[in-house]
C-alpha cells in the first residue's frame, strides 16, 4: 500500500501539534506526528511511504494535488490543527472529493474529540483517537488483508458508531525513530537559534491537572529511557542536526531521568545545543548546571500569571512566590528563558494585571510570549466556562460571547509586552541574540513593532516567538 503523509497547506506558517497550533513569522517546526507515523509505518508494515510538507514547501492545494498525480497514493494520512481547524478541513475535504478512490485518515485533537460529527460532517474515511501509529499500522494491515477494521481500538470509520477506546503505547523505546531525511525540505528553525532543528519527544502526556491545558494524549505519562533518547540525538547528529527541541508538554518532570540525559550526553561528549518546556515548580539549581554543560541553550517556562489567585483557578499547582526566583535560576546557570504569560482569566482584575507587570519588569527572562486564554472543548476550563462560550465545530469557531474580549485581550498583550521588552535588560539581552541570527532577529523585530504600534494588527496577528 503507497501511504502519504500530508502536512496540509495553509497560507500562513502554520505548526501542527496535537496539543496546539501555531501561527509564528519566527520559527518553523517539522510535522513531527506526521513524521513519527511515517517512519513506524514504514518499518512496521513494509509500507511504501512519502512525506508532503505543503508548508515548508509553501505549496498550495492544487500543488499538493500535482504531487498527488505523481506518487498515486492509495491512502493519505493528515493532522488537522486547532485554530486552523475549519481551513484544514476545507482542505481534506476538496482533496477527497478531487481524489475519491483515495483511503483519507485524519487524527489531531478535534478528531479526537469528536470523531462521529468529524466523520460526519466531511468525507473522511478514517478517525484516529489519541496516538496515531499503532492504531493507524493495525488499520493498513487490516485493508491489506481485507480484514474489518472496525475493531481496532481507538479507529472511528466511516458508516460505524462503534469506536473501541484507543490504547496508549505502553513502551515508547520501541517506536522506530521518525526519519527526517523523510522530509522534502530542511528549512527549519527554532527561533533565534543556529539551525535547522530536529525535535524529539521524550515522553508522552503530562500528569499536571492544569484546567485549561491540552496534554499530548492525556495525563498518564510514559517515558522513554535516556539511553533510547541519548541513542535518537546521534542518529540525528548522523543526518546533521545540531539543534534540537524536546517537545514534551514538561520535560523537566523527572529530575533523575534528565541528570541521566544529560550526563550521557556529556560523556559522550556531544556538542549539541538544545531547547525545551517546564515547569516553574521543575526548575532545580543543580540540575539547571547539569543541563547547561550537556547543551541546553533555552527552557521555555509555563509561568501563566504572576498572581496566585489566577493560578489557584487554573489549577496550576505553582507558587507565584516562587517564580522570580526559579528564572534567575535559570539566568545564572547561564541558560536563556522564555515565559509563556496566559491573560483573560475570569476572576482576572486591574490588581492581578498589575501584579503581571511588575513580574515581568523584575524578572529575568529573556523572552516572554503572551497568549489570551482560550477554553478548548475536553479540558476542565471549556466545562466550567461553556455557557459563555461561542463554540461550534463546523464551522468552526471557539470565542468568547462576550464580544469586547478579543479587543480588550490584544490592549493587555500590547501592555504586557511593552512592560517587557522596553526595559533596558531586555534590550541589552535582545543585542546578544542579535549577534548570533541577525536577519531572523531583525525579520521577528520588525513584525513586533508592527503588531505594538499599527492598529490594523489588532484584527490578526501571529505569534512572533
Amino acid at each position: 500500500m503507497k501511504v502519504m503523509f500530508l502536512n496540509l497547506p495553509n497560507k500562513d506558517r502554520i505548526i501542527r501539534r496535537f496539543c496546539g497550533s501555531y501561527n509564528s513569522r519566527s520559527f518553523l517546526f517539522p510535522p513531527q506526528e506526521l513524521l513519527s507515523c511515517a517512519s513506524a509505518v514504514k518499518e512496521w508494515n513494509r509500507s511504501e511511504v512519502s512525506v508532503v510538507d505543503a508548508i515548508a514547501e509553501e505549496k498550495d492545494l492544487d500543488s499538493v494535488m500535482g504531487v498527488m498525480d505523481d506518487v498515486k497514493p492509495d491512502m493519505i494520512v493528515t493532522m488537522t490543527g486547532m485554530e486552523c481547524f475549519a481551513g484544514d478541513i476545507d482542505t481534506v475535504v476538496s482533496i477527497k472529493n478531487r481524489a475519491p478512490g483515495v483511503k483519507m485518515v485524519a487524527f489531531g485533537y478535534y478528531p479526537s474529540v469528536f470523531p462521529l460529527e468529524v466523520l460526519s460532517n466531511t468525507n473522511i474515511d478514517y478517525i484516529i483517537k489519541g496516538e496515531a501509529e499503532l492504531c493507524l499500522s493495525r488499520l493498513i494491515k487490516a485493508l491489506e488483508s481485507g480484514a474489518k477494521p472496525e475493531g481496532i481500538p481507538g479507529l472511528a470509520c466511516r458508516g460505524s458508531d462503534v469506536i473501541n477506546p484507543p490504547e496508549r503505547i505502553a513502551d515508547l523505546d520501541k517506536m522506530p525513530f521518525p526519519d527526517p531525511s523523510m522530509l522534502p525540505a530542511n528549512n527549519y528553525r527554532e527561533m533565534l537559534l543556529r539551525g535547522p532543528v530536529a525535535l524529539i519527544q521524550s515522553a508522552r502526556g503530562c500528569p499536571f491537572g492544569c484546567t485549561y491545558c491540552v496534554t499530548s494524549y492525556g495525563r498518564k505519562l510514559v517515558m522513554r529511557s535516556p539511553e533510547n533518547i541519548v541513542s535518537e540525538i546521534e542518529y540525528l547528529m548522523g543526518k546533521g542536526y545540531r539543534t534540537f527541541r524536546f517537545t514534551d508538554d514538561t520535560f523537566v518532570i523527572d529530575k533523575a531521568r534528565v541528570e541521566k540525559i544529560c550526563g550521557l550526553i556529556i560523556r559522550k561528549r556531544l556538542r549539541i545545543r538544545w531547547t525545551c518546556l517546564s515547569r516553574v515548580d521543575t526548575l532545580d539549581r543543580g540540575l539547571l548546571a547539569v543541563m547547561k554543560r550537556s547543551g541546553c541553550r533555552r527552557i521555555y517556562i509555563g509561568v501563566e500569571s504572576f498572581s496566585q489567585k489566577v493560578l489557584d483557578y487554573y489549577n496550576k499547582g505553582s507558587k507565584a512566590s516562587e517564580i522570580l526566583r526559579k528564572i534567575d535560576w535559570v539566568r545564572h546557570a547561564g541558560i536563556q528563558s522564555s515565559g509563556f504569560m496566559m491573560i483573560g482569566a475570569p476572576v482576572e482584575t486591574a490588581d492581578d494585571m498589575a501584579k503581571n507587570k511588575e513580574g515581568l519588569r523584575r524578572s529575568k527572562l529573556d523572552f516572554v510570549i503572551v497568549s489570551k486564554l482560550t477554553p478548548y472543548p475536553g479540558t476542565p476550563l471549556f466545562d466550567r466556562l461553556k455557557g459563555s462560550m461561542d463554540f461550534k465545530l463546523f464551522p468552526y469557531r471557539n470565542l468568547f460571547k462576550d464580544a469586547s474580549y478579543e479587543k480588550k485581550m490584544i490592549s493587555i498583550e500590547k501592555e504586557l509586552y511593552k512592560a517587557f521588552y522596553w526595559r533596558v535588560n531586555t534590550l541589552f539581552s535582545l543585542c546578544k541574540v542579535m549577534v548570533e541570527s541577525p536577519v531572523d532577529f531583525f525579520r521577528t523585530g520588525v513584525l513586533f513593532l508592527k503588531f505594538l504600534v499599527v492598529k490594523d494588527q489588532d484584527k490578526e496577528h501571529p505569534n512572533f516567538i
